[in-house]
């Protein structure tokens, strides 16, 4: 994918995947999903066994293995159908934040010659300024909707100097 063309893609997928966001801040949103659905359902072990053609400790162990992170999807797919459900995943920034917060993230990182991290230190520009209500907002960046203080053309990045400024001020 061409770098212009991937801007609009990643809004595209941030907007899409905002239900996932809202789910990704929560430290283990779906463990025990699948006996939670049985159970709430009102579906029997013995129904969904059938259903699948397994013994009803194959079941128990499928429900095990979600619960351990150890599941597959294929698995999983398969127990969703025995339950008359589907599975719909999603893979997103974490803490809520969106596709475009990382592009950000990873511009100012470069530009600055930060290290990389999975969790992200906290001290890229503007990045504790996320507050809730932004990440609930449309496209955000570490400096908020209007992106950060630089100027770009074909052939490099000028950065503003924002020393003792308040980034997204």
């Amino acid at each position: 994918m061409r770098k212009r063309d991937r801007r609009p893609e990643r809004l595209r997928l941030d907007e899409e995947m905002k239900p996932f966001r809202t789910a990704g801040r929560e430290a283990n949103p779906t463990e025990g999903l699948l006996r939670a659905v049985r159970h709430t359902v009102g579906i029997p072990l013995t129904e969904i066994a059938a259903r699948m053609g397994v013994a009803i400790s194959t079941v128990t162990d499928l429900e095990r293995r979600e619960l351990e992170g150890a599941i597959t999807v294929r698995s999983l797919a398969r127990l969703a159908d025995a339950m008359g459900c589907k599975v719909v995943y999603g893979v997103v920034p974490k803490k809520g934040r969106t596709l475009e917060y990382l592009v950000e993230e990873r511009l100012w990182r470069k530009v600055l010659g930060a290290g990389n991290s999975d969790e992200g230190s906290g001290w890229c520009p503007g990045s504790s300024m996320q507050n809730s209500a932004s990440r609930n907002a449309g496209p955000s960046t570490p400096f908020g909707p209007k992106g950060p203080p630089v100027a770009r053309d074909n052939r490099s990045i000028y950065v503003a100097d924002f020393r003792g400024t308040t980034p997204g001020a």
